[in-house]
């Protein structure tokens, strides 16, 4: 009798432990949570490449298969950019890639439940082994880049005075220069100036290229990476709209020219005829194309070279 109340009584400590270890679990992993959507809203990536299962030291022989594969990642928050992956640099005898061209797949940005952002694995294959056409070996640079459409959106409180209270003081809000980081993009919205008129808001927006790629007009993109001339590069179009207000006239058409890597433009909106100071959200858009790139050295050796060439 005394065994079977031990054993019941050991039973019922193991299920409050068990119990306890799941209340613990449970505790820990609401604690830590997943990141929320407005923390992933920093960075300055945009579409990554790396390539993955490759053989130590990137040496090849002569007659096998490179199998290429590349994985793509939307390392920033805009989703499903459209463009495409493309290698050049390298020699055709040599290298024998079915297609060097391939659309970007579909890639969600970063979320709470992706905080890293969507990726997926291309695989370039070739249409014939690898060659060495001449000598014993044959040296590669594969230039390996994402050509897409990306696009930046940052939010901001602004203060709409009236040029009563703008002059002294308004109690509701104040209306001072902004100074923002990044918006999970390779392009950011680094500084916003406001100044009030007596019909019309108007506000200098500071742009930055604050990836590692370069900026591609929007209408360029089809002729990335090696078309691409000084005049087509550096261009940022600019969408800005005021929550009451509407949307903002900026100069040049909307577009904006960077210079080093940054740019600016004057937007100017009607102000309305409210009394009444108040603050509201600005909403930035930024719509341009980028690029990026990565190299990877290819070594093609042939051990059965016999010092003479087979053009002979």
């Amino acid at each position: 009798m005394k065994s079977n109340n031990i054993n019941s009584t050991i039973k019922r400590y193991n299920k409050l432990l068990l119990l306890l270890l799941l209340l613990v679990s449970i505790l820990i992993i609401s604690c830590s949570g997943s990141p929320k959507q407005g923390d992933l809203m920093h960075g300055s990536k945009g579409i990554e490449l790396e390539v993955k299962y490759f053989k130590p030291n990137h040496q090849f022989v002569h007659g096998e298969f490179m199998n290429l594969f590349i994985e793509v990642m939307n390392k920033g928050v805009y989703d499903n950019p459209t463009g495409f992956i493309k290698i050049i640099g390298h020699d055709s005898n040599a290298i024998s890639f079915k297609e060097t061209k391939k659309d970007l797949p579909s890639l969600v940005g970063k979320k709470p439940y992706i905080p890293e952002g969507d990726s997926f694995i291309l695989k370039f294959e070739e249409t014939a082994p690898l060659n060495v056409p001449y000598g014993s070996s044959h040296q590669s640079n594969l230039l390996i880049s994402a050509c897409y459409n990306y696009q930046t959106n940052a939010i901001v409180t602004v203060c709409i005075p009236t040029l009563k209270e703008y002059a002294e003081g308004s109690p509701v809000c104040k209306t001072g220069a902004k100074s923002l980081s990044s918006q999970g993009a390779p392009v950011a919205v680094t500084y916003i100036e406001p100044s009030v008129g007596a019909d019309e808001l108007q506000y200098i927006i500071h742009v930055s290229n604050v990836g590692d790629g370069v900026i591609i007009k929007e209408d360029m993109l089809s002729n990335c990476p090696s078309e691409i001339g000084p005049s087509d590069i550096d261009e940022v179009r600019i969408d800005v709209q005021i929550s009451a207000l509407g949307t903002a006239t900026c100069t040049n058409n909307n577009l904006i020219k960077l210079y080093d890597g940054n740019g600016a433009t004057i937007c100017r909106i009607k102000k309305g005829t409210g009394d009444v100071s108040y603050e509201t959200q600005m909403g930035i858009l930024l719509n341009y194309a980028y690029t990026s790139s990565i190299k990877e050295s290819i070594n093609i050796v042939d051990p059965f070279y016999t010092g003479k060439e087979k053009y002979e």
